[in-house]
C-alpha cells in the first residue's frame, strides 16, 4: 500500500448520512487517497450505541482519515482567536 499522509489524502465531503435501512445517520465522511482508493466512513446511532459502517477499513486507517479531517478543519475557536487578534491591532 502506498504512503498515506496529508499530501496524499483528500476529504471529498462530509454529509448527513443516508442510511438505507432507515436508521438515522449522524455523518458520512467521503475520502480519497492517491494510489490507494476512495470510500466513506458512516456513523449512526442504533439502539443507543454509535455504530460505524467502515467498509472493511481498519481502525488505524479510519483514524488517519478522521485525524486529517480535524487537521484541515477551520475551528470556530480559530475564528474567535483571529477576531481577537485583529481587534488588538
Amino acid at each position: 500500500m502506498s504512503k498515506i499522509d496529508h499530501e496524499t489524502m483528500n476529504i471529498v465531503g462530509v454529509y448527513p448520512a443516508n442510511i438505507e435501512d432507515g436508521e438515522p445517520g449522524i455523518v458520512c465522511v467521503k475520502w480519497a487517497v492517491e494510489n490507494c482508493g476512495y470510500g466513506e466512513i458512516t456513523f449512526r446511532v442504533k439502539d443507543g450505541k454509535v455504530c460505524c459502517d467502515n467498509e472493511y477499513m481498519s481502525r488505524e486507517f479510519m483514524k488517519k482519515i478522521l485525524c486529517h479531517l480535524v487537521d484541515i478543519s477551520i475551528l470556530d475557536s480559530d475564528k474567535k482567536e483571529e477576531k481577537n487578534e485583529s481587534s488588538n491591532d
